[in-house]
């Protein structure tokens, strides 16, 4: 009745105390393949069951003493991606007494959290991104290698050797989507040997031709509108902002990406909350398919709807329409509420594109 997964250390603990080799042992697990699986079939479960136990007497007669090996673990860490992952991985390892080798591609440090500028509860992700890099770069464990990728990589657990290429010029953000273009020409080539990776290579927001996107300076990301808001250009996305609409899931939880990035509805509750708090005249309407603001997040979304921000369920089935007519941006979409489509007049329309990994990842 016992499960290997519990058990088999055990009984080869106690063959290794009777001064027998543990490898000796074989198991056979009664209780998963034949009590459980079938509990309504007695005498075919009694059948399987001896069946189980010779195969296991047979193949225990031909088993061989085995010995465990050990080898010496360089004690050492490599960390592939500067931003919060791989900055807290950093510190960790290094506050533990390790060497760490932290390589970035970028020419600084933060990743994505160089992009944001304030946070649901009120704070200052700039001020936490610049105590995490002056902690990073102030301890002395920890060896930055930025603008830099992985020329080279070959070893075995606890023994890995990494080549690690850095350039002098490499191009920060080229791409036009944060990302950066493939360097070219040499870079400086260094050798790391090391016991572990830890790989906290980032992410990029994804990239949509949906809603019109490209084709008009007032439709923007989210992440656009946080960079607009946080530099006070608001307004310069649509002049005196009347109307606001966001649509959320935008190319999420479809075929080509079937997954929920998990921040878009609550970076959308926060960036309308900001823009009410700068102009609680704007009207705010969120199009969403599932409003997903996780734990306490939920008493911001509360928030929202007790400041005014209307929120519109649609489906796979009724996606929003957004058409430019006479240089006016309307969105029309059906209320399931109302029973009846709406279309909606606006200065300003944010997606809510999820979160792919880099095109390098």
């Amino acid at each position: 009745s016992c499960t290997p997964r519990t058990h088999e250390p055990l009984f080869q603990d106690t063959i290794r105390e009777a001064g027998l080799n543990p490898y000796l042992l074989e198991f056979v697990s009664i209780r998963e393949h034949c009590s459980w699986v079938h509990m309504f079939e007695k005498e075919e479960a009694t059948r399987k069951a001896k069946e189980l136990v010779a195969m296991a007497v047979a193949k225990a007669a031909l088993l061989k003493p085995l010995t465990q090996s050990t080898f010496p673990v360089i004690k050492k860490g490599l960390v592939i991606g500067g931003g919060t992952a791989g900055m807290t991985a950093s510190l960790s390892l290094a506050e533990q007494g390790f060497e760490v080798y932290l390589v970035e591609k970028e020419k600084e440090l933060g990743g994505n959290l160089r992009n944001l500028y304030f946070s649901l509860n009120g704070e200052n992700p700039q001020t936490l991104l610049k105590e995490m890099v002056e902690k990073v770069e102030s301890n002395e464990k920890i060896h930055i290698y930025k603008n830099s990728e992985i020329a080279d990589f070959a070893g075995y657990v606890g023994n890995y050797k990494t080549t690690v290429k850095t350039y002098n010029d490499r191009p920060t953000s080229n791409n036009g989507d944060g990302t950066a273009q493939p360097a070219e020409g040499r870079g400086n080539l260094t050798t790391i040997e090391h016991g572990i990776v830890i790989l906290a290579a980032g992410a990029k927001e994804r990239q949509t031709a949906e809603y019109l996107y490209g084709q008009d300076e007032r439709i923007v990301t989210q992440k656009e509108l946080e960079e607009r808001i946080a530099s006070d250009r608001l307004e310069s996305l649509g002049g005196k902002l009347s109307t606001v609409v966001m649509v959320q899931c935008v190319g999420s939880r479809e075929e080509n990406a079937l997954y929920c990035s998990r921040v878009c509805c609550s970076t959308a509750v926060k960036n309308s909350l900001k823009i009410k708090e700068i102009n609680p005249g704007v009207n705010i309407f969120i199009l969403y398919r599932d409003i997903r603001t996780y734990g306490f997040r939920e008493e911001y979304y509360q928030q929202a709807r007790e400041k005014g921000i209307v929120f519109i369920r649609y489906g796979l089935d009724s996606k929003p329409e957004v058409v430019k007519e006479n240089e006016q941006l309307k969105v029309r979409v059906f209320d399931p509420i109302l029973n009846e489509k709406l279309e909606i007049d606006l200065d300003l329309l944010v997606l809510s594109a999820g979160i792919v990994p880099n095109d390098e990842n």
